[in-house]
């Protein structure tokens, strides 16, 4: 029974790795694409105006209501430090495949509502 679990866990991170590098080739023939990209990313002062705050505050209210456990990954050390303070832990970092940057999965465990 061991050798059969280990092969279908096997079998699915092969699987999820085939996944995101699908999503890697996706991101590199459109990322940017949009034609509101341009305008987002020149924008000065578009960040630290509280709308990520206010975005994950809401989903964190959402999953406390249903007690649920919440999962994310990120892309920069930077990030991983700003969703720490949301009670989010690092449970790995790595790179996903040999061409993207690292990423942090992160967890925040199931709160009760306050």
């Amino acid at each position: 029974a061991f050798a059969a679990t280990t092969r279908s866990q096997v079998a699915i991170i092969a699987a999820l790795n085939a996944e995101v590098a699908a999503l890697a080739d996706e991101l590199a023939a459109h990322f940017e694409q949009h034609p509101d990209a341009d305008i987002y990313l020149s924008q000065p002062g578009i960040g630290r105006k509280g709308i990520g705050t206010l975005l994950v505050s809401s989903m964190l209210r959402r999953a406390e209501h249903d007690e649920r456990g919440c999962f994310l990954f990120t892309a920069t050390a930077q990030n991983a430090s700003w969703y720490e303070s949301f009670g989010f832990t690092v449970m790995a970092n790595y790179h996903p495949t040999a061409t993207w940057p690292e990423v942090w999965a992160m967890w925040r465990d199931a709160r009760p509502c306050p």
